[in-house]
């Protein structure tokens, strides 16, 4: 819009500039001799060359003045359109800056509310590990009270297993095949502490592993075979000295 106005302005001022030079273009020095001859003529004294120079002059100058008052108003007007639309610019370019700043502002709170709700998920779900560590270890306490209660009699029911595969591992992180072949007595019982001894039969056998339900004790074997063999039986648990 400024770069219209303003050629809009210098189109206009070039048409006034020769407009105006044609309203005072000078009369030539015979009109003006003329004319001065006529001024003494009328006044009863005999015409002077020197005098129509004189005159033509003051009207050359009376023009030039016209002339410069002319386009210094001209000048004033480009000048102030010039200064109306830089003010323009500056105020437009304000208000785009206050826009990006309300904008980042925007963006950064809600990178903070979204960090914020990250943390508070990451709490909860540290508080619900914690509870279920807790319930797990206050489950284990349980049951580990529970044991004196089974071995009043010293007896529990007793099964056994095979590796379902040979990655398959106990609660201890121990591979059971690797177990089995290294020759380790292993049992999975729900109502002593991991890696207790027990002594079973007059063998002793290390707690390794978990299993379904308590008051029960499971014997790793090394084959399919014997677990059938063994089926379920009654057996006498003491934890070794």
């Amino acid at each position: 819009m400024l770069w219209m106005a303003l050629i809009l302005l210098i189109g206009f001022s070039a048409w006034g500039v020769f407009s105006f030079a044609g309203a005072i273009q000078p009369e030539t020095e015979d009109d003006v001799v003329t004319q001065a001859d006529t001024a003494l003529v009328a006044d009863g004294t005999e015409a002077d060359p020197d005098a129509a120079h004189d005159y033509q002059r003051s009207i050359r100058h009376a023009s030039c003045e016209k002339l410069a008052q002319w386009t210094k108003g001209v000048r004033d007007k480009i000048e102030e359109q010039a200064r109306l639309a830089e003010e323009a610019r500056l105020a437009e370019a304000e208000k785009i800056a206050e826009e990006e700043r309300l904008a980042e502002e925007a963006r950064l709170a809600e990178a903070k509310r979204l960090e914020a709700e990250r943390l508070a998920q990451e709490a909860a779900e540290r508080e619900r590990q914690q509870a279920l560590a807790r319930a797990a270890k206050e489950k284990e306490r349980k049951s580990d009270s529970s044991s004196a209660k089974k071995l009043e009699n010293g007896y529990f029911y007793a099964t056994a297993y095979y590796p379902a595969s040979e990655t398959a591992t106990t609660s201890t992180g121990e591979n059971l095949m690797e177990l089995i072949e290294s020759g380790e007595r292993i049992v999975a019982c729900n109502d002593f502490p991991l890696n207790t001894i027990l002594l079973i039969n007059g063998k002793r056998w290390r707690v390794a592993d978990r299993m379904g339900q308590s008051g029960y004790i499971d014997f790793l074997l090394g084959s399919e075979a014997e677990v059938y063999q063994f089926g379920m039986q009654k057996v006498k648990v003491k934890v070794a000295n």
